[in-house]
């Protein structure tokens, strides 16, 4: 079945330029000028992944990813950033907030359709995958992207969940700060190490008991420990 890509932007020249290429590829597309609208065409029609530009009328970009982000129904639908905004700290929120990608404008076209295969491709790998640690106390659905401790859902940030996931499917692997920034912001914006260690913490409190499985390796970065057989310092 052809993917469904929803595209929210306000410039129609930029809008028929991205629709032209993606159709090309075989995608089933649809577009609106605004983010309230976009928010109508959601309730009444599933899509695979949105293409957002952060200044729209109205309603800004941030605000709608804000809203789909903090919504079960909406917020496992992959989100692209595109903008004109380049400033590191955009990048930074667009991606905190939830943004799967973000592509600065002016873009060309393949590299945008380069983007969406690679999310498509990491999605269909995490497909039906569940990952399960601590016989179920700690359960990783990717697909949903949701976490549940001891039974019960937990609310974790797109970064926090990112971090968590690369951790568990890296488990018994330490991994640098330096691996992580790379892997979560795609080294799209100057991020220091110190923002790691931010999240991680933030993370372990929600994570309660199973925050055990997250072990810091003093000077270095993380591990996701299923067996521990030494002491590590945190």
């Amino acid at each position: 079945m052809n993917k469904k890509i929803l595209i929210i932007e306000d410039n129609r020249d930029i809008a028929e330029l991205i629709i032209y290429h993606l159709e090309k590829e075989g995608y089933l597309v649809s577009w609106t000028e605004n983010g309230e609208e976009a928010l109508i065409i959601l309730e009444n029609m599933p899509f695979d992944l949105l293409i957002l530009d952060l200044m729209l009328p109205r309603i800004s970009g941030l605000e709608i990813l804000s809203r789909l982000k903090s919504n079960f129904k909406y917020r496992a639908i992959p989100v692209i950033v595109e903008s004109a905004k380049t400033e590191d700290a955009d990048i930074i929120k667009s991606l905190e907030m939830g943004a799967e990608d973000y592509v600065t404008k002016p873009f060309r076209p393949k590299v945008l359709l380069a983007r969406i295969k690679k999310v498509f491709e990491r999605i269909d790998r995490s497909k039906n995958e569940i990952l399960s640690f601590g016989h179920g106390e700690i359960i990783i659905d990717p697909s949903k992207r949701e976490v549940s401790v001891h039974g019960s859902l937990i609310n974790l940030t797109t970064i926090e969940f990112k971090i968590l996931e690369l951790l568990a499917r890296n488990s018994n692997r330490v991994l640098t700060r330096d691996q992580m920034i790379d892997q979560i912001w795609n080294d799209k914006c100057q991020v220091t190490t110190r923002v790691i260690d931010v999240h991680v913490n933030y993370l372990r409190k929600k994570l309660n008991t199973t925050a055990r499985f997250i072990r810091s390796i003093r000077g270095v970065g993380y591990i996701f420990r299923l067996e521990t057989k030494q002491r590590d310092s945190y």
